[in-house]
């Protein structure tokens, strides 16, 4: 919940780059360096927690560099310093997804498909902080980032008391992941979770800047994340129903599915009710697709290695889509506003349809119970 609720910051980081003086161009170009680290900081956290078996240390070390790094934010004030502490920021909280998901796959045993109603909680977690930061702002500017600051504080509370047998799993043979990289159908996953991921991430990352650009308040964003929130809660909760119903390929086809209208009505309407509403697509564009993909991955991975397989959605979505984001963004900024950077990715969002589609055909071939 903590390392989850945490991520609250993100959506408000553009808008406090923003208020010390930095251009929206500038402001993705220093945002850049997170996603590198992301990409970079996953497999590799995750290849050492299943080389090593010692997860408990990889989540100890990571979430007090975390902190420092979210604490060094507040008193930098020099724009290469401020990007230092984002790239260390999102290279620390790298292994926390998919470390966190393995564990929670081993936990719940032949229940698998249950994953969903455990995920909900940091979700709920989430809406709070996020709800709470945009009525905030306008008076403490800084507000979502001290929450974010608070619940990493929780999160590395936990990795610091869990019992280290919780983590534990036995070393892997070498070159345990080739069999899965070798296989054509996660590449092609690993190519529609990339372009899946610049939709939301340019969501989490610009969502601020576009409503205030609007010449709305603050309390928009947290209202509108919080709508998408409160639907993604929904379908983590039906999560089990759900997956035993479609299958985790459909589940990820309708979550990159929803994307198309979701970012063509929010770059179009300008109106803060209808604004919000189109924010309820995030439970199938996140919530559906995570679901999904988490299933995915575990149906394919090798069971000594869940941490290592489960890192790619988190790199692919989060740290090789992000990456596409905020380049795309720094040119976009250079020639037109938010608006029409939503705008064309929901029409983008069609192409990654099409990939989403033979992933599923192919999928279907190759395993049956998905």
């Amino acid at each position: 919940m903590g390392s989850i609720g945490s991520l609250v910051f993100l959506p408000f980081v553009a808008a406090v780059l923003a208020d010390s003086g930095q251009s929206n161009s500038e402001i993705a170009q220093m945002m850049i360096w997170m996603p590198i680290a992301l990409t970079l900081g996953a497999p590799a956290w995750s290849w050492v927690a299943d080389k090593t078996g010692k997860a408990d240390w990889v989540l100890k070390g990571a979430s007090t560099l975390a902190l420092v790094a979210m604490l060094c934010f507040f008193v930098v004030e020099t724009p290469l310093l401020q990007t230092l502490c984002l790239a260390t920021l999102a290279l620390a909280r790298a292994p926390f997804g998919p470390l966190g998901d393995a564990l929670t796959l081993k936990r719940l045993g032949g229940d698998k498909n249950s994953y969903g109603q455990i995920r909900m909680w940091g979700s709920v977690v989430y809406f709070v902080a996020a709800l709470l930061g945009g009525v905030l702002r306008p008076s403490y500017p800084h507000a979502p980032l001290w929450m974010g600051c608070g619940l990493i504080v929780l999160a590395m509370a936990f990795c610091w008391t869990l019992p280290s047998k919780e983590f534990r799993i036995p070393k892997p043979p070498k070159g345990i992941l080739t069999p899965l990289l070798q296989n054509p159908l996660i590449w092609l996953f690993l190519v529609l979770a990339t372009l899946h991921g610049i939709t939301i991430t340019t969501y989490d990352n610009f969502f601020s800047l576009h409503v205030e650009k609007l010449g709305l308040s603050p309390s928009i964003t947290g209202m509108g994340i919080a709508t998408g929130v409160i639907a993604e809660v929904v379908v983590l909760a039906f999560g089990k129903p759900l997956l035993h119903r479609f299958g985790a390929t459909w589940l990820i086809f309708v979550g990159v599915a929803s994307s198309c209208p979701r970012f063509l009505f929010t770059g179009y309407v300008t109106s803060p009710e209808a604004l919000i509403l189109w924010q309820s697509l995030h439970g199938l564009g996140f919530g559906a697709f995570w679901i999904g993909g988490v299933a995915f991955l575990n149906r394919v991975a090798p069971p000594d290695a869940p941490n290592a397989a489960q890192s790619l959605l988190p790199a692919s979505t989060f740290g090789a889509g992000y990456l596409c984001s905020l380049s795309l963004a720094s040119v976009v900024f250079k020639w037109t506003d938010p608006a029409t950077l939503f705008q064309a990715l929901g029409l983008g969002s069609l192409f990654t349809i099409a990939a989403t589609a033979l992933f599923l055909r192919r999928a279907k071939a190759q395993f049956s119970d998905l």
